[in-house]
């Protein structure tokens, strides 16, 4: 980390420090001319020009990155933290200017405790789903349909995937909490149930892999229904190519991947970060018994179900 790690994490924030720019409006920070994660919008409605203000997960995600540097900061040597500095030419008071910025980026919060996933997002018009849905059947790529109608996804609330809501498939909800209170936000007890419900309500999940992200967040909210059900429509919409992809040659990879670690995340409880690496998950009652080796760094670790551990293991 010292060596390259550092280094990178120093670029990106500099590159993030520079556009954020102090908003009289909010008196907080605004990031401006970004896209998020949701690839259906690119621009305001009748906007000239693409780009977004203050998305969401860009924000939440600049905010992580300034707390992991100043954690860093704190953890090195003073003098391994200034030769970065300087080989990465970083202005002068840049450390502290990052630290003024972490608390004050804006995120537009309702009185509901949703957060939009950009500024300006509830003032754009809601779809009529049953008579989409009625009209075409398969409304995945809405997009494209309201392009076919000589409409546009930018004007309305309708996402391709998941975009707010990528936070918390990134980070852990005790992290995001942790962001919001840097942010000085006060949100609702349940404002990740209420977010979940009001952004799946309008996502078509036009990537097969949006469902699997919408899984991570039922089981961070406990509905183990709802969390295995996206699981296993992530599963077969893939395996049935519902969207018609030739997924043997595009990005099989990538995909397996996913549902690989989301097995083990939230299938079978499996956390990397943790000091045991496992973390019991109810889940594992839709599967049964499961049990797998995995090695992390040269070491082999035996996985088992919650059914087959002994029964005064402890978690940690």
């Amino acid at each position: 980390m010292h060596e390259y790690g550092l280094e990178m994490l120093l670029e990106i924030a500099h590159f993030w420090q520079s556009i954020a720019q102090f908003d009289p409006q909010h008196q907080r920070y605004s990031i401006e001319d970004v896209m998020g994660p949701d690839e259906f919008h690119e621009k305001y409605p009748f906007a000239q020009k693409g780009g977004l203000k203050n998305n969401a997960y860009t924000n939440m995600m600049v905010v992580w990155l300034f707390e992991t540097i100043e954690t860093l900061t704190n953890t090195f040597d003073a003098k391994v933290i200034d030769e970065q500095l300087i080989k990465t030419s970083a202005p002068k008071n840049f450390l502290q200017k990052m630290r003024e910025i972490k608390h004050q980026l804006y995120l537009e919060i309702n009185e509901d405790g949703i957060i939009a996933q950009f500024e300006g997002y509830f003032k754009l018009k809601e779809l009529d789903w049953t008579a989409y849905q009625a009209k075409y059947s398969n409304i995945y790529r809405m997009d494209r349909l309201l392009n076919a109608e000589t409409l546009s996804a930018d004007d309305y609330q309708v996402a391709k995937q998941a975009d707010t809501l990528m936070i918390f498939y990134n980070l852990s909800k005790k992290q995001v909490d942790h962001i919001l209170v840097d942010l000085n936000y006060t949100l609702p007890e349940d404002y990740v149930e209420q977010n979940l419900a009001y952004y799946l309500a309008r996502t078509t999940h036009g990537s097969t892999l949006s469902r699997i992200v919408h899984a991570q967040l039922a089981a961070i909210v406990k509905d183990d229904t709802l969390a295995w059900r996206l699981f296993q429509e992530a599963l077969s919409s893939d395996y049935h190519d519902i969207q018609g992809g030739n997924h043997s040659r595009r990005n099989s990879r990538r995909r397996n991947g996913w549902y690989f670690m989301d097995s083990l995340k939230h299938l079978c409880g499996f956390r990397f970060a943790s000091r045991n690496r496992y973390v019991p998950s109810s889940l594992t009652r839709a599967l049964g018994n499961v049990t797998f080796q995995l090695y992390l760094a040269k070491d082999g670790l035996s996985c088992l179900s919650d059914e087959q551990l002994p029964r005064d293991y402890q978690q940690s």
